[in-house]
C-alpha cells in the first residue's frame, strides 16, 4: 500500500514538473513573437535598397572643398513602384531598335524622367552607356534631378570625372534655380572660385526663364571676380541679340570697372553681325586694355563676315575698313589686318 502511494506521488510530481517546463517554453516563444519586427513592404525594401545603391551619399564635403546643399525635396512626384521601374527598363531596352540618330535624343528624354522616379536604376543605366552618349545624358540627369533633389544631384555631379563634373554641377544649379531661384543663387555664391563656379555662373547667365536684368543685378551685386565677369559677358551677349536697347541701357549705367567692360564686350559681340559700326563703338568705350584688345581682335577676325554683306548691299556706312586700318599694331598686328582684307578682297571678286 505504501509502495503504491509513493508511486502515485512521484507521478504527480513528474506531471507538475512537465507542466512548469511547458509553461516556461510557451512564455519564451510568446515573448519572441512580440519582439519580432513587422515585415517590411516591398516598396519600403526597394526604397532602402535604392538609397544604399546611390553613389557615396554620406559625405558633407566633397573634392575641391565644394559644399553640398542641405537636404531638400522640391517635388513630391517620386513614385517608387516596381511596375513603373520595369516600364522604364523596357523603354530603355527598346531604344537599341531605333535608328542611330534617334537613340541619343530618346536616351536623354527617358533618363531625364527616370532619374525622378528611380535614381539608382537610372544611374545604373547611365553608367553602362557608351562614353559617346554620356555628355548629353549628364545634362538631362543634372537639370531634372536638380529640380527635385539638389543635394543628391550635386553629390553625383561632383563625383563625375573632371571633364564632366563642372558642367554637370552647372546644370544641377540651373535646374534648381527654375524651382527655387533664391536658394540656388545662394548656393552658387558659396562655391569656391574655380572652374565649377565659373561654369555655374555662366550657365545661370544663359537661363532665359527670368528677366535678364534680374540675373545681371545679382551678378553685379557680388565682388569683382573672373567668374562674375565671364557670366556678364555671356549674359549681355545674349541679351543684346534679343533686346539690344534694354541691354545697352543697363550696361551704360554701370560704373567704370571690369563689370562694365565685360558687359560692353558682350554688347559688341551681340550686335556685331547686325551693326558692325555700333559694335566697334562699344569696343572703343572699354577701359581695360586687355579686354579691349581681346574684343577688337575678335572683331577683326569676324570682319570678313560683316564686310561682305555691307559691300554686296551697297551699305558702306557700317563698313569697318577705315577703323580696322587705323588700329595700332600694338592692338591688332598688321599681318592679322592683311589676312582679313585679303579674304574680303578674294570673296568680293567671286
Amino acid at each position: 500500500m505504501r509502495v503504491k502511494t509513493t508511486t502515485t506521488l512521484w507521478l504527480i510530481v513528474f506531471c507538475l514538473g512537465m507542466a512548469v517546463v511547458y509553461r516556461l517554453q510557451f512564455d519564451q516563444e510568446k515573448t519572441l513573437i512580440h519582439e519580432k519586427p513587422p515585415p517590411q513592404s516591398t516598396t519600403y525594401k526597394r526604397q532602402n535598397q535604392e538609397s544604399s545603391e546611390l553613389p557615396n551619399m554620406t559625405e558633407d564635403e566633397t573634392k575641391n572643398n565644394i559644399p553640398v546643399p542641405p537636404k531638400t525635396t522640391l517635388s513630391e512626384d517620386r513614385t517608387q513602384n516596381e511596375i513603373q521601374a520595369e516600364d522604364f527598363k523596357t523603354k530603355w531596352k527598346e531604344i537599341a531598335s531605333r535608328p542611330l540618330p534617334e537613340q541619343f535624343q530618346a536616351r536623354n528624354l527617358i533618363i531625364s524622367e527616370w532619374i525622378l522616379h528611380s535614381p539608382a536604376n537610372a544611374l545604373e543605366a547611365f553608367n553602362k552607356s557608351s562614353d559617346r552618349s554620356k555628355p548629353g545624358m549628364i545634362a538631362s540627369i543634372a537639370s531634372n534631378w536638380g529640380k527635385q533633389d539638389p543635394q543628391s544631384a550635386t553629390r553625383w555631379a561632383l563625383q563625375l570625372p573632371p571633364v564632366h563634373s563642372p558642367r554637370a554641377l552647372a546644370h544641377v544649379v540651373r535646374g534648381w534655380a527654375q524651382k527655387d531661384r533664391t536658394s540656388a543663387y545662394r548656393y552658387a555664391e558659396s562655391i569656391p572660385s574655380g572652374i565649377h563656379k565659373s561654369e555655374v555662373y555662366t550657365l545661370l547667365a544663359q537661363d532665359s526663364s527670368g528677366p535678364p536684368s534680374e540675373v545681371a543685378n545679382w551678378l553685379t551685386s557680388q565682388e569683382d571676380k573672373p567668374e562674375v565677369n565671364k557670366a556678364l559677358l555671356e549674359l549681355t551677349t545674349r541679351w543684346s541679340r534679343s533686346s539690344h536697347k534694354s541691354a545697352e541701357a543697363w550696361t551704360l549705367q554701370l560704373p567704370e570697372g571690369n563689370a562694365r567692360d565685360s558687359s560692353l564686350q558682350g554688347l559688341s559681340r551681340g550686335i556685331l553681325a547686325r551693326d558692325p559700326g555700333k559694335s566697334f563703338d562699344y569696343t572703343q568705350q572699354i577701359q581695360s586694355p586687355s579686354i579691349q584688345r581681346l574684343q577688337i581682335r575678335s572683331l577683326v577676325n569676324n570682319y570678313a563676315q560683316t564686310c561682305l554683306p555691307c559691300h554686296r548691299k551697297q551699305e558702306p556706312s557700317n563698313c569697318l575698313r577705315q577703323q580696322v586700318q587705323s588700329l595700332p599694331g600694338s592692338i591688332v598686328p598688321q599681318d592679322m589686318k592683311s589676312r582679313v582684307f585679303q579674304i574680303v578682297q578674294e570673296n568680293l571678286k567671286n
